[in-house]
């Protein structure tokens, strides 16, 4: 096979392993299972209990970020942690009639997922071009997740999504586990290395402000549309399949912009995004609820498809896994974050709008920790010593 053919192959390898992982999350961990947890331990239970896993697992994302930074074993972890997630969705899957094994196999999928998405970002790090393999991830990521969604809206509450899921998960996994080469080289003391290399923490930062809002948003749309504007549930499903339509163009557009114009140039775009985002959120009256649903997923698919290629860009060759750990921390700490920071508001102000618009605050503070990222970063190539 010619060199260009195996780079086709390859790119189409990182891609399927994103469609069936963002088809596994939209069926499995977005929708059935909170559903069925809920029904199970209540809402507030489910909420408590997943985000303690979620937590707990991405912290140990960094433990073990460290161990396969040092020995060179980031794709051996990736292969594990996927089929583990896969082989427990199936399990529980078949477990429903004992409601507690359930419970119990499915946190440990959340867990087991988490470790998978860490160190699958590592492998884009093998690819000359990042940004279109990122993209185009994202793009079939949107894709499958809203056909499933389409598909099986009214099959959510039996075996079936987990069955389905994490048998398309697994067969969609395969070629990533066959044709993507392990990335980057062992480095003795990971931890020191990223720690001292100021620039990559300052874009940590930032990433963790502005997710912030993207975070929210994933979580409060349908909350505060449904509440401000009376809408139904078709009508909510009619703007979740246009923000997904987003999503799957935005994912192409943002990767090709990002090879053609530089990662760094492109994600600064997304503080001006989601700026005005909230600012067409609180000014909206309802008549361009559409295209605003459009805007969101196109939006959404910036932030996922140029952070993780600008993050590999600044890393260090031997702290790969360390480093998409803290970006998933940094990812999930601001989506506790930000809804912390919105109820807030919402609870002085009983003003949905006043609370969306409040989050200006946030790419406000990310684009400053971006600005100080990008000085930084033109005084350091990445595997040179950090300044002290």
């Amino acid at each position: 096979m010619r060199g260009r053919d195996v780079k086709k192959v390859k790119l189409l390898a990182f891609a399927l392993y994103d469609a069936g992982e963002t088809l596994l999350g939209a069926l499995v961990f977005s929708t059935a299972f909170p559903l069925t947890a809920s029904a199970l331990v209540g809402p507030d239970g489910y909420a408590l209990l997943n985000g303690l896993t979620l937590l707990l697992s991405v912290l140990l994302a960094l433990w073990a970020g460290v161990l396969a930074d040092r020995r060179g074993l980031r794709k051996p972890f990736f292969v594990l942690f996927s089929l583990l997630t896969g082989l427990l969705v199936l399990t529980a899957g078949l477990t429903l009639s004992r409601p507690y094994v359930f419970l119990a196999l499915m946190l440990l999928a959340v867990a087991a997922h988490q470790q998978a998405m860490a160190f699958y970002n590592t492998l884009l790090f093998n690819f000359d071009e990042r940004g279109l393999p990122s993209g185009l991830g994202v793009s079939a990521g949107y894709l499958a997740s809203s056909a499933a969604l389409l598909l099986l809206a009214d099959r959510l509450g039996g075996p079936l999504p987990y069955l389905l899921s994490g048998t398309l998960f697994l067969l969609l996994a395969l070629p990533a586990f066959t044709l993507l080469e392990n990335p980057g080289r062992a480095d003795p003391t990971p931890l020191k290395t990223l720690t001292r290399n100021r620039p990559v923490l300052f874009f940590l930062l930032s990433v963790f402000f502005l997710a912030q809002v993207a975070n929210a948003v994933v979580a409060l749309m349908g909350v505060y549309l449904k509440h401000l504007y009376g809408l139904k549930e078709a009508e909510l499903l009619k703007l979740l399949g246009l923000s997904g339509l987003g999503g799957v163009a935005g994912g192409l557009f943002w990767g090709l912009a990002a090879d053609r114009l530089g990662a760094k140039r492109v994600f600064g775009a997304g503080f001006v995004l989601w700026s005005l985002f909230l600012l067409w959120l609180y000014l909206e009256e309802g008549d361009g609820l559409l295209p605003l649903g459009l805007f969101t997923g196109f939006s959404l698919a910036h932030l996922w498809s140029v952070s993780r290629v600008v993050l590999l860009e600044a890393l260090p060759a031997g702290v790969l896994a360390l480093g998409s750990g803290a970006l998933s921390l940094s990812e999930r700490l601001s989506g506790a974050l930000g809804l912390l920071f919105w109820g807030t508001v919402y609870a002085l102000t009983r003003d949905y709008r006043q609370s969306a618009l409040s989050m200006l605050v946030f790419p406000a503070a990310g684009a400053l920790f971006y600005a100080l990222f990008l000085k930084l970063s033109r005084k350091q190539t990445p595997d040179a010593p950090p300044r002290a």
